[in-house]
């Protein structure tokens, strides 16, 4: 998909100026006029989660104070005209959504959770005559106002179809601090344009849509970044997602760090999505702005991380700083192979376990070949995954699954065997953020498996992505051998919270999928031998999981319950 490349208008005339492609030195600009330069270019996939993105070079960025760039190519003058206009406006309504209170925006209960006043919206932002301004008025006071609405046959909505079902609005708001300059927030988020948005499981529906991202210095220390529908270039679409102006606005503080505000502002057609999500996507939770925050602060926490120094482990182990930089690459492309393997998008295409060989819900799909530089290409590989609900925090959840003590429970490769993280690198302050060695020993000398891992945990969700890797690829990455020459297949677990957050006992969705080789199937036939293996790995393991939490979350709260008792102990004896 071709990306469109642009420097944003000036206040009274746009001039366009196709010649510039963007490619050679930034060429000088008048303070006094903002032209503006499109160009084109085949955009690279580079991001997690993502179908389209468009790498910006520094350069770019320094062309001038404005940029926009879109997911389509559109060429003819009366869309760019369209598109550019578009912008402005957004820009404009995202600076207001994201610097006013309430009424607007409106606190629920005594979460910090804000939500948006529709109804103030359609005030501010849309077009409200007298009539629709009496119909408002009464349904805020909570008069009867079925006569005044009989004869009003529209409201003003940017989505309203009559053959269609009419979109659910999701509007969140958040804020955010990052030790980074805003600039570089700039580049990152120019750098990561997706055309889809999507959860890390194929239940829930990936987003697709067409839109041109903007940013614009707004003054000498703030910057804003609008993303803008183009979904009215395409008229005869069914439109099933629906992007609002969302984006942030980035202010820069006296430390040299960035206060970021992001408003995300949606229509979404949700009748697809799984049940067992629905709760956490229909109340906006899924894909709000916090999610936004989180990969920003997720991005900033890795940069920090791979330019430290290297220090040793608790247990006194010592990575050299070129094995610790091979590793955390690789655990990065770990990583992100597993969430574009286990996603929705366009590009997976997933297929049902016949409901004579298992359980329903188990999802199956051919993954793509491992390539290794200057091996023959692997065997076919499958990527199957299920999704159950806990009862049990995703704290807990997730102590659980990273935990190396706690392995030999689910994993069925480590039954009865000796499990050990040979050695870690922390990501970030929290010290469950990390990526480890793990070492299976059948005897306490002979080492039978070493595993990569990965375990994250934030706001929005929870992830422990690991994958097998020999002994003799180990040694390479840990000598700062290239971690391109490592084949890796990564399986794991993704977790999120089964309610939004204040809304209900928190209890877990649990995403379980592996990757693995099979010498007997290929992308014409998968043989029953191969989908009975699928239902069974899949059912046996979260049979496990859900047996060996119960009795872990008993034991972690009697051992809480006694640490709560012998300090009201020794507190009372001090206190005496």
């Amino acid at each position: 998909m071709e990306a469109l490349a642009a420097a944003a208008a000036s206040r009274d005339e746009i001039e366009v100026d196709d010649n510039q492609l963007g490619l050679g030195n930034p060429p000088v600009m008048n303070p006094e006029e903002d032209d503006i330069s499109l160009y084109n270019s085949q955009s690279p996939q580079s991001s997690l989660g993502s179908e389209s993105s468009t790498n910006v070079r520094t350069e770019h960025m320094n062309r001038s104070s404005n940029l926009l760039m879109a997911t389509v190519s559109v060429g003819d003058d009366p869309n760019k005209k369209k598109i550019i206009e578009q912008a402005s406006e957004a820009m404009e309504e995202l600076i207001k959504m994201a610097s006013k209170g309430e009424p607007l925006w409106q606190s629920k209960g005594n979460s910090e959770i804000e939500s948006l006043n529709g109804f103030q919206y359609l005030r501010e932002f849309g077009s409200v005559d007298a009539t629709m301004e009496e119909i408002i008025r009464m349904v805020e006071v909570g008069e009867p106002q079925s006569s005044l609405l009989s004869g009003t046959q529209d409201m003003p909505t940017s989505s309203s179809k009559p053959e269609f079902e009419p979109l659910h609005i999701e509007a969140s708001r958040e804020i955010g601090f990052f030790n980074m300059s805003p600039s570089s927030i700039v580049e990152l988020l120019m750098d990561l344009m997706t055309a889809e948005f999507h959860l890390s499981t194929p239940l829930v529906p990936a987003r697709q849509s067409h839109f041109a991202r903007y940013c614009r210095k707004l003054d000498e220390r703030t910057w804003g970044v609008v993303d803008v529908s183009l979904e009215n270039l395409f008229p005869n679409t069914q439109v099933k997602f629906l992007r609002r102006p969302s984006g942030c606005l980035i202010q820069e503080m006296h430390n040299g760090s960035s206060k970021v505000t992001w408003v995300e502002h949606v229509e979404v057609d949700n009748r697809s999505v799984h049940p067992i999500f629905r709760s956490i996507v229909s109340s906006g939770f899924a894909f709000s702005a916090k999610r936004w925050i989180s990969m920003i602060n997720r991005h900033c926490q890795w940069l920090a991380t791979s330019m430290a120094r290297t220090t040793p482990t608790d247990d006194f182990v010592l990575i050299p700083q070129p094995g610790r930089e091979s590793l955390l690459k690789l655990a990065e492309k770990m990583t992100r192979n597993f969430f574009q393997n286990i996603s929705s998008s366009t590009e997976n295409s997933w297929l049902r376990l016949p409901k004579n060989i298992g359980a329903e819900d188990i999802r199956f799909r051919f993954g793509d070949a491992v390539v290794v530089p200057g091996k023959p290409l692997a065997s076919c590989t499958i990527v199957y995954t299920t999704t159950i609900r806990l009862q049990i925090p995703t704290k807990t959840l997730f102590d659980f699954l990273r935990h190396e003590h706690s392995r030999t429970q689910w994993d069925l490769l480590s039954k009865e065997k000796f499990v050990g993280e040979l050695a870690y690198v922390k990501n970030g302050e929290n010290p469950e953020n990390r990526v480890s060695i793990i070492q299976v020993n059948s005897s306490p000398s002979k080492i039978e498996i070493l595993y990569l891992q990965e375990s994250f945990r934030d706001e929005t969700g929870s992830y422990v992505v690991y994958a097998p890797i020999d002994i003799f690829a180990m040694s390479m990455i840990l000598s700062g051998g290239n971690p391109n020459f490592a084949a890796i297949l990564p399986s794991g677990f993704s977790i999120l919270p089964d309610n939004p957050p204040g809304q209900g006992e928190e209890g877990s969705i649990l995403t379980i999928a592996f990757h693995c080789t099979d010498s007997l199937s290929t992308e014409k036939n998968i043989p029953y031998e191969t989908l009975k293996t699928i239902d069974g790995v899949l059912t046996t393991t979260a049979a496990s999981i859900k047996d060996a939490v119960i009795a872990y979350r008993s034991k972690w709260k009697f051992t809480r319950k006694r640490s709560n008792r012998f300090r009201t102990r020794r507190t009372t004896c001090n206190g005496a």
